[in-house]
C-alpha cells in the first residue's frame, strides 16, 4: 500500500486554495485544512502565554473555519476553542 501523499499547510498560501487545489481529495483536503487549524490555535496559545512568537500569522482562524464550513466540516469535526 502506497502512503498519502503529505500536503502541508505550508505548501498553500491561503485556506482557499486547499479548497481549490483539484488534485486533493475531499479527505485530503479536511487533513491539511485541519492541521492549519490546530496550528493556528497553538500559536495563538503561545502568544497569549506570553511564549516567543513563531512565525506571524499568514491566515486567520477564521479563514480556516470558513474554508472548513465549505467542505461541510461541522463543529463537531474540529475544536471549538483554541485549545483544542
Amino acid at each position: 500500500m502506497t502512503p498519502a501523499p503529505s500536503h502541508e499547510p505550508v505548501e498553500f498560501a491561503q485556506p482557499a486554495d486547499v479548497l481549490q487545489a483539484s488534485a486533493l481529495t475531499r479527505e485530503e483536503k479536511l487533513r491539511v485544512l485541519l492541521e492549519w487549524d490546530l496550528d493556528l490555535r497553538e500559536q495563538l496559545v503561545a502568544e497569549e502565554e506570553n511564549m516567543a512568537p513563531g512565525q506571524p500569522l499568514r491566515v486567520s482562524l477564521g479563514d480556516v473555519r470558513r474554508a472548513l464550513t465549505v467542505l461541510h466540516a461541522g463543529p463537531e469535526q474540529h475544536s471549538p476553542t483554541k485549545h483544542g
